[in-house]
């Protein structure tokens, strides 16, 4: 059985997700639907790595509910999410792991700490494609959501 850790990524095809323990980041207000063409979707496990983010920059954060996010709460995230990742990026070993990035479960932790280069990298694409798809989403619309588990 494959770690989820493996794929730290967001995922773009409602096809290739593994059941329903996914968070769903839509880009608009929520409308009463899920799984949205052109949301993207994060295991529970991989969206922890970025959850504490979320969790400081949006108030009433709910990993369970569904939250809306303003446009002025995207852009305080967009600039976290880029200190955090340039953060990253200087990391050189586990031990300097920017604090902002969260380990919900302890296997999550282990798999980055064991994989450090490997889950490091991908962690950093991730966090830079969400910021791309959240400029992209700002440009266009004044809300993003959250769609919590």
């Amino acid at each position: 059985m494959q770690n989820k850790m493996e794929n730290i990524a967001a995922i773009k095809d409602q096809n290739l997700l593994d059941g329903t323990a996914c968070l769903e980041l839509i880009a608009e207000k929520y409308r009463g639907k899920h799984w949205i063409p052109g949301s993207l979707f994060y295991d529970e496990e991989i969206f922890g790595l970025i959850e504490p983010i979320f969790e400081r920059k949006v108030d009433s954060y709910d990993h369970y509910e569904i939250n809306h996010i303003s446009t002025e709460q995207a852009k305080q995230l967009i600039k976290k999410l880029q200190s955090v990742s340039t953060e990253l990026s200087s990391a050189k070993e586990f031990a300097n792991t920017p604090q902002q990035i969260g380990f919900k479960f302890a296997c999550s932790r282990d798999y980055f700490e064991t994989n450090f280069v490997t889950a490091k990298n991908k962690t950093i694409n991730m966090i830079n494609e969400l910021i791309e798809w959240l400029k992209k989403v700002l440009s266009n619309y004044d809300c993003i959501t959250v769609a919590g588990i």
